[in-house]
């Protein structure tokens, strides 16, 4: 099993690895070497120094744990159930990227761009998302059970954010109905336009933060800050 060090160098051959992801796999003459995709389904990504790195495929199930991904352009790129733990993202454009049931316990994603990313059931636990940009982010499924069960009062659909970060953080248009924000810091987040439908914000820190024209219907903010919070034309019936 290959494993990367953290050169420059390592970055470049597993950049040139992921872009031939599509290479046949199939037999061919007694000798032959492995096509590329099976060569990187090998390669031992954890811990490892990808810093603005370039990768357009798949890695669903990979275990990144540690790895440094900072700035790396990841567009798109599918990481549906990886182990993303403690991963530098920070930087990082993951614009559309699949990041379904993906595990991101304290990863950093300090002004990561996420816009359109797909987050549901992913475990963002004591992750740090400051500045970064979540805007029209899905963090459920459509297709997720409705109405989601009172605060406290059994599992709530779309990912988890215990302990979470999201000082700064755009917001915008966001698809977020029932999710559970209990207790998160969206200190100066931008909510405008979200879609917070039956959400638990319980304790949620929402001070300076905006919810213009945001969609809370059903939304529970008991005990939540909101000083100086920008509530206009919100649905809050």
């Amino acid at each position: 099993t290959l494993r990367l060090s953290a050169t420059s160098s390592a970055a470049s051959w597993f950049e040139s690895l992921a872009a031939g992801s599509t290479a046949s796999s199939s037999s061919t003459a007694a000798g032959a070497r492995p096509g590329r995709a099976s060569a990187m389904a090998e390669v031992v990504l954890t811990g490892a120094n990808l810093s603005g790195v370039m990768i357009d495929g798949d890695l669903s199930g990979r275990d990144l744990t540690g790895a440094d991904l900072s700035n790396a352009a990841l567009t798109g790129v599918v990481f549906r159930d990886a182990v993303l733990d403690h991963v530098n993202l920070s930087g990082a454009s993951l614009r559309d990227a699949d990041l379904s049931g993906a595990s991101l316990r304290g990863a950093h994603l300090f002004s990561a761009d996420l816009a359109g990313a797909l987050l549901a059931r992913a475990d963002l636990s004591r992750a740090h998302l400051g500045d970064a940009s979540l805007v029209r982010a899905r963090l459920v499924e459509e297709d997720e059970p409705r109405p989601a069960p009172a605060c406290g009062e059994g599992p709530r659909p779309g990912l988890r954010l215990d302990g979470a970060l999201l000082i700064r953080a755009d917001l915008s248009g966001v698809m977020a109905e029932g999710v559970d924000f209990t207790g998160v810091d969206l200190g100066g987040a931008r909510l405008d336009d979200a879609a917070l439908d039956g959400a638990c914000l319980r304790e949620a820190v929402l001070t300076l933060a905006t919810l213009n024209r945001a969609r809370l219907r059903g939304a529970d903010a008991r005990d939540a800050e909101m000083v100086n919070t920008l509530v206009v034309d919100a649905d809050l019936r």
